[in-house]
C-alpha cells in the first residue's frame, strides 16, 4: 500500500529560464518501501522460495513439495533453489512443513518488493550536481534557503571523467526508451515481470532512477545525469504499480552478473530478511549493488524493522540515505551506523519522467542513483577497481556533515569528485594509487604494503619477514620440521604430529558408525551417527536393497562438527537398509565403512 508523506510543490521555474515539458504533481506519492500487508498481492502473495539438498532425484524433490502440498512455480538462478506455490490460505503451513523436512535447507516466503521513491530542463535546478546556495524550496513555511556546496561537486568530477566505458544496471520500473535525455545511453534489457526483452516502464519510476544516473550532457532536452557518458541496462523487477517480487529480482541478480555488469542501481526493497536473495548477492561478488535505504524515517540497525537488501552485511552492498539541499537527514529517511553506508541528495531532485520532459520526486530512491552515478565515474576512471574498492572510496571520501554524524557508516553526504581525487590519490607515496594499493596507508613495493626483506612477498604474508626468500612463504629451505615429517613447521597444519600426507595431518578414521530406527504411527525413520579422530568430510549414502541390488535413499555430503555428525533420513520403506560413509579431509581418504540396519 502506497502511503503518503506529505505534500510537496513542484518549483515553478523562473520566467527567464528555459521552459520544458514537465507535468505538475499536486501531490507527490510516497511510494513507501514496506512489507506489503497480507492481501496486497494476491499474485505472489502464497509462493515459497526453497532451497533443496543436493542430489534429490526428480522424484524426491517431487515427494517432497507432495509432503507440504504445494507446486512448482519456477526454477531460481541459485543451485538447488526453486519457487512453489501453496494453496491460498496455506502458506504458513506448507513454510512450516518444508522447513520440518530433512531434505530442505531452507524455506522462505517470496517477499514482495516495491520502489522506494516518494514523489531540468534547467541545469541550474540539479541542486545535487551544483549548489550555489541562491535559491529556496517550497512555500512559506518551508521556504528555507539552501546551503551552498551542499551537492556531490560532480561538475568538478566532469573535469577527470563523465563514466565512458562503463555500464550500469538498472532494477526497477523498467524505462521509457523513446525519452530524448535517455535513448542514446540505453543497451538491450530485459523484463522479468512480463518475462521479455522489452522492460518498458509505466510507473516513472525506473524512467526517473535512470536519468538521475546518465542522461545525456549538452544535448538541449532537460537535464543531465552525474554519469552523462556511462550506458545503461534496464532491469524490470517492478511492476506498473511499483511491486515486485524478490524472487523476480534474484533473476535480475544473476541476469547482471553473468552479462557482466558491475555496478547495479537497485532503488527497491522490504523489510524481511530473504536468505535466497542474501545468496544472489553474495553469488555476484564482482557487481556492485548501490541500494536503497529505505523511507520509513526508522533504524536500518534495528533487524526486526530493517529494509532489504539494505541491511544485508556485505561488501558488495552499498546502501544509500536521503540528504537534503541544506545537508541535513531528508526526514522521511532511514538511517543507521552499521547498516546504511552514506547519504546522498534525495529531496525535491528532478529528473526524466515517463512520457517526456521532466519531473520531481523525492525518496532514497532518488539518492541511490546519484552515488550509483558517483561509483560509475569510478569505475570509467579505474576499469580494474573492485566493488569493495569502488564502494570504500564512496564511504572514505564523503564530506562530513555534523547533521549527519551516526546516521550511517561514514557520517556524511558522497561527493563524486572527492571519491575520484581518493582511488586516484596516493596517500603513502609509494606510487601505487589508492585505488589498486593493497595498503593505502603504509608505503610500500609489494603491492603498496610493507617489505622488509623486499622478497616480493609483503610481510603480513611472509612466515619470515626479516629473511628474504623467493620461495611460496617467503622463508629459505630447509625450514624447521619438529615432527620430521614432508612439510616444514610453517606448512604443516599439524606440526607437532607425524604424518606423511598432504598437509602434514593424519588421515581421519571413523571410530563410530551407527544408524537407529525409529517409529511414529506410519512414519519411518533412521537417524545415522558417525565419529571420526579428526575434522574430516563425510559423504554419506543410505541405500535400501531392492531384489538383488541396493537403491539410492539419500546421500549426504556433511562436515563433522566436534569430530561426530548427526543425519536424520526420512520417509523410509520397510526393508534391509545400508549406510554406507566415505571419509575425506585435506589430508587425503580414510577407510569407508558400511552398516546395515531393518526398517520393520
Amino acid at each position: 500500500m502506497f502511503t503518503p508523506l506529505r505534500r510537496i510543490q513542484v518549483p515553478d521555474p523562473a520566467a527567464d529560464q528555459i521552459s520544458v515539458p514537465v507535468r505538475t504533481l499536486p501531490l507527490a506519492l510516497a511510494l513507501l518501501l514496506v512489507l506489503l500487508p497480507q492481501g496486497a498481492a494476491a499474485a505472489t502473495e502464497d509462493q515459497i522460495i526453497v532451497k533443496r539438498d543436493a542430489g534429490l532425484s526428480a522424484a524426491e524433490r517431487a515427494d517432497i513439495r507432495a509432503d507440504a502440498d504445494v507446486r512448482f512455480v519456477e526454477s531460481l538462478p541459485l543451485p538447488q533453489t526453486e519457487v512453489v506455490a501453496a494453496a491460498p490460505g496455506d502458506v504458513r503451513d506448507a513454510l512450516r512443513d518444508l522447513n520440518r523436512d530433512p531434505d530442505v535447507v531452507y524455506a522462505e516466503l517470496d517477499r514482495p518488493i516495491q520502489a522506494l521513491a516518494t514523489n531540468d530542463p534547467l541545469f541550474t535546478s540539479l541542486w545535487a550536481l551544483e549548489n550555489r546556495g541562491d535559491f529556496t524550496f517550497g512555500r512559506p513555511p518551508e521556504d528555507v534557503p539552501a546551503v551552498a556546496d551542499a551537492d556531490m561537486d560532480v561538475v568538478d568530477a566532469w573535469g577527470i571523467t563523465t563514466g565512458a566505458g562503463t555500464t550500469v544496471g538498472v532494477m526497477d520500473s523498467g524505462v521509457d526508451a523513446t525519452h530524448p535525455d535517455l535513448a542514446p545511453n540505453l543497451l538491450p534489457g530485459r523484463d522479468f515481470v512480463g518475462n521479455d526483452s522489452t522492460p518498458t516502464d509505466a510507473n516513472g519510476h525506473g524512467t526517473h532512477v535512470t536519468g538521475t544516473i546518465a542522461a545525456v550532457k549538452d544535448n538541449g532536452q532537460g537535464i543531465v545525469g552525474v554519469a552523462p557518458s556511462t550506458r545503461i541496462v534496464p532491469l524490470k523487477v517492478l511492476a506498473d504499480d511499483g511491486r515486485g517480487t524478490v524472487s523476480d529480482a534474484i533473476e535480475a541478480y544473476r541476469y547482471a552478473r553473468d552479462n557482466g555488469v558491475k555496478i547495479v542501481n537497485a532503488s527497491f526493497g522490504a523489510v524481511g530478511y530473504v536468505q535466497a536473495e542474501r545468496d544472489a548477492i553474495a553469488g555476484s561478488p564482482n557487481t556492485l549493488f548501490v541500494v536503497a535505504a529505505g523511507n520509513d524515517g526508522t533504524n536500518n540497525d534495528v533487524s526486526s524493522t530493517a529494509n532489504y537488501p539494505c541491511a544485508y552485511n556485505l561488501s558488495n552492498i552499498l546502501c544509500v540515505g536521503a540528504s537534503t539541499h541544506n545537508d541535513e537527514p531528508a526526514e522521511f529517511s532511514n538511517f543507521g551506523s552499521t547498516t546504511v553506508d552514506v547519504f546522498a541528495p534525495g529531496y525535491r531532485i528532478w529528473s526524466t519522467r515517463s512520457g517526456g520532459g521532466n519531473s520531481v520526486l523525492d525518496g532514497t530512491s532518488m539518492a541511490t542513483p546519484h552515488v550509483t552515478g558517483a561509483a560509475a565515474l569510478l569505475l570509467s576512471q579505474n576499469p580494474g577497481l573492485t566493488p569493495s574498492a569502488i564502494r570504500n572510496a564512496i564511504i572514505a571520501s564523503a564530506d562530513d556533515k555534523p547533521a549527519l554524524n551516526n546516521t550511517s557508516v561514514s557520517d556524511g553526504r558522497a561527493n563524486a569528485n572527492a571519491a575520484l581525487l581518493h582511488v586516484n590519490g596516493d596517500a603513502d607515496r609509494d606510487s601505487f594509487p589508492n585505488g589498486v594499493d593493497a595498503c593505502p596507508s603504509q608505503a610500500g613495493t609489494a603491492g603498496g604494503c610493507p617489505d622488509a626483506d623486499s622478497d616480493g612477498r609483503p610481510n603480513a604474508s611472509d612466515a619470515c619477514p626479516t629473511v628474504p626468500a623467493a620461495t611460496a612463504n617467503g622463508c629459505p629451505v630447509p625450514l624447521p620440521n619438529g615432527d620430521g615429517d614432508a612439510l616444514a613447521d610453517v606448512q604443516d597444519a599439524c606440526p607437532a604430529v607425524t604424518a606423511f600426507t598432504a598437509n602434514g595431518c593424519p588421515v581421519p578414521a571413523l571410530t563410530k558408525l551407527s544408524g537407529t530406527v525409529k517409529k511414529r504411527g506410519s512414519r519411518r525413520w533412521v537417524v545415522v551417527r558417525a565419529k571420526t579422530t579428526r575434522a574430516a568430510v563425510l559423504r554419506i549414502l543410505v541405500q535400501r536393497k531392492k531384489g538383488r541390488k541396493w537403491v539410492k535413499v539419500k546421500r549426504r555430503t556433511l562436515s563433522t562438527r566436534a569430530n561426530r555428525v548427526v543425519l536424520t533420513v526420512n520417509r523410509l520403506r520397510r526393508g534391509r537398509h545400508r549406510v554406507v560413509v566415505a571419509v575425506y579431509s585435506n589430508a587425503g581418504s580414510g577407510t569407508p565403512a558400511t552398516r546395515y540396519f531393518t526398517v520393520r
